[in-house]
């Protein structure tokens, strides 16, 4: 249901048992603020940590770590949601399979910066995904790591025009040739600023 212009300030933690339960969420919701000083856990299937739906010029700040450990169930998702501003300082932890740490779906002009690491245990599990997004700003100061096959620690697909900044190391362990550290698809004119080492442990991956 639609929410506009509220803002909400939450200390304490946020725990979730059961499929599909969302630890926050802005489902066609605009300009609202949200600062939430606590940690996210979910245990079920496709339960998000965070997820912003169809939702714009959200600015969302959260102080704790965000970690999930059901399949699919991505850390923090951003879906044909545009020009939010979302602030995390705290470690985004997923171990179920195609649980991506953070996920930015058909959403532009978003601003999203994440101060701690991403950390994915799963197959076909993502550190970093950004897929159909373009004109994005993502700053991380932290490692990407990956230790599941097929599980790229950043992935662009058809997305352009997209600044990402990753003060820290990319590592990924997989060793069935599909784990890249960084991996681009038919995506352009994006600018990457890395600092730090970017290396596959489990061999050459092509």
């Amino acid at each position: 249901s639609r929410s506009d212009s509220n803002t909400t300030n939450l200390t304490g933690n946020i725990t979730t048992t059961g499929g599909a339960a969302y630890g926050l969420v802005l489902n066609n919701s605009d300009n609202n603020t949200t600062n939430l000083t606590g940690n996210i856990t979910t245990t079920g299937v496709s339960a998000y940590g965070v997820w912003l739906y169809d939702s714009e010029s959200n600015t969302t700040n959260l102080t704790g770590n965000i970690s999930t450990a059901g399949t699919g169930a991505r850390g923090l998702d951003l879906s044909s949601s545009d020009s939010n501003t979302t602030n995390l300082t705290g470690n985004i932890t997923t171990t179920g399979d195609s649980a991506v740490g953070m996920y930015i779906w058909s959403s532009d002009s978003n601003t999203t910066s994440l101060t701690g690491n991403i950390t994915t245990t799963g197959n076909v599990a993502n550190g970093l995904l950004l897929y159909d997004s373009d004109s994005n700003t993502t700053s991380l100061t932290g490692n990407i790591t990956t230790t599941g096959d097929t599980a790229i620690g950043l992935d662009l697909d058809t997305s352009d025009s997209n600044t990402i900044t990753i003060t820290g190391d990319i590592i990924t362990s997989g060793t069935d040739g599909d784990s890249e550290p960084i991996l681009l698809n038919y995506s352009d004119s994006n600018t990457f600023i890395l600092s730090g080492k970017v290396q596959s442990l489990g061999g050459d991956q092509a």
